[in-house]
């Protein structure tokens, strides 16, 4: 479970310009579903994101090379926005994103070593068009990446 939740969330003490990486292990038994890349949105963003299915039928979404500010409540959540390049284009209806994991408790330390993040079976992943990092308490997108199947 705190694998799950480590590898899950991004949730920051307190904002800040510090950059916050998150460090990710690769593997060779995968398909790459859809990949896309981090830009800022209200704050600092940067990295891959991919979402892989493993030989076993699993699939997961992984950051490679991520960073972003620190922050409180900050959640991943895959989201049906087309092109998310502010607040306002994510939808907050539960119907229009799927957050991946709950709140890291405040006082973490970071940077947050990642492993793969699974997505619950059953999900169409083809609904959601973009990954977000969106801050719960002041309703503000990070930043975003634009999915793309490869």
């Amino acid at each position: 479970m705190n694998k799950f939740l480590i590898g899950l969330c991004l949730v920051f003490s307190a904002c800040s310009s510090m950059p916050v990486p998150i460090v990710t292990q690769p593997s060779n038994t995968e398909t790459i579903l859809q990949t896309g890349s981090f830009y800022p949105v209200v704050h600092a963003g940067s990295g891959v994101v991919k979402i892989v299915q493993k030989t076993d039928g699993k699939r997961f979404l992984r950051l490679e090379n991520f960073s972003t500010d620190n922050g409180p409540a900050i959640y991943l959540w895959l989201s049906t926005a087309v092109e998310p390049k502010n607040s306002a284009s994510v939808s907050i209806k539960p119907s229009d994103y799927l957050q991946l994991g709950s709140a890291i408790p405040a006082g973490t330390t970071y940077p947050i070593v990642s492993s793969e993040l699974e997505i619950p079976a059953g999900v169409d992943i083809s609904s959601f068009k973009s990954v977000v990092i969106w801050c719960i308490q002041f309703k503000v997108n990070f930043a975003s990446a634009v999915l793309k199947i490869p």
